[in-house]
């Protein structure tokens, strides 16, 4: 498993940064980001992605991650990034700052993410007759 390969690497290896992929197979990479975090103190964590849709974003923003870029990023911006969180920044991306603070503070941002079914269902956990949701149910982390 490569999500197995990479937390070995960083144990042993007693680096500061992980340059970490969102999508490992074998385990999630938000989760591997926070067994790193945990285990690994004062370890700093890039994150990269392919995907830039809202919900991986919203997911990285709840995370223990000290910055973002997607992988479509030039070298000259992951170099930056690199750099920024290295010396203790946080770096987050021009698409992650815009979705974040444009698309996901909208009240109905999660609407546009669930399927109609799916919106059914919360509706009934939260107790809910229909949409939109209180914030305080988007508010909790996924652990």
């Amino acid at each position: 498993m490569m999500a197995t390969r990479v937390w070995r690497c960083a144990w042993q290896s007693g680096r500061n940064l992980v340059l970490l992929d969102l999508e490992l197979p074998g385990m999630d990479g938000m989760e591997l980001a926070g067994r790193l975090v945990a285990e690994l103190p004062g370890v700093r964590l890039l994150a990269m992605s392919g995907l830039t849709d809202p919900h991986t974003i919203w997911r990285a923003s709840q995370s223990r991650v000290h910055g973002y870029l997607e992988k479509t990023a030039g070298p000259e911006l992951l170099l930056e990034a690199i750099q920024t969180v290295a010396r203790d920044g946080v770096f987050y991306s021009k698409l992650f700052t815009k979705a974040k603070h444009e698309w996901l503070s909208q009240p109905e941002a999660f609407q546009k993410l669930l399927s109609k079914r799916e919106q059914e269902v919360l509706c009934r956990m939260t107790g809910r007759s229909a949409l939109p949701l209180p914030a305080a149910v988007f508010a909790m982390r996924p652990d």
